[in-house]
């Protein structure tokens, strides 16, 4: 996890938040990078997120399965710790760890 020294301090927690949720994901190895997006709509009540998370993934690991999984927890983590729902996650796999 590394903060963007650019970044508001909301921005840096949701980032971290969201690559916690990530990384906690069973068949990820690492999170390679996250980008979350706040779009406030005409109500400020609605508001929601979008997440770009690049990963790395374990190798055999079920790819569709493992981005249910992670979605589900991202969108579960936003809403109960900041109270914002998701309005788009875009997942990439950089990569594919080999066991040795």
């Amino acid at each position: 996890m590394c903060l963007k020294k650019d970044a508001t301090p909301v921005q840096n927690a949701l980032e971290v938040a969201v690559e916690a949720a990530a990384a906690h994901t069973k068949g990820i190895r690492s999170v390679a990078g996250c980008e979350v997006q706040v779009i406030p709509s005409e109500e400020a009540a609605d508001r929601g997120v979008t997440v770009r998370l690049k990963m790395v993934v374990e190798y055999g690991s079920n790819i569709p399965e493992i981005g249910k999984r992670v979605t589900g927890e991202v969108r579960r983590v936003l809403f109960r710790i900041f109270g914002l729902s998701v309005a788009e996650i875009v997942l990439e796999v950089e990569g594919v760890h080999l066991p040795e």
